[in-house]
């Protein structure tokens, strides 16, 4: 009988770790999947930001020449 009932509470830890472990990965990638987007959303607004800040210098950089009598 004490076989039985320790093979039968290995049997349910193990299913309930198996479970568990689907769980987990479940939750590993919805992480994944929310890095991803993340990710592009930065890359997306790094493009915008050193366009801003290209042209502000390019802008800078006119107004200088300009200044000095070149343009």
């Amino acid at each position: 009988m004490d076989y039985i009932e320790s093979q039968s509470k290995d049997w349910v830890t193990k299913h309930f770790l198996a479970a568990e472990l689907e769980k987990m990965r479940g939750e590993i990638h919805e992480v994944r999947r929310e890095n991803a987007e993340v990710k592009s959303e930065m890359i997306k607004w790094m493009f915008v930001f050193w366009l801003g800040s290209a042209l502000s210098t390019i802008g800078g950089i006119a107004g200088l020449l300009k200044l000095a009598g070149v343009l």
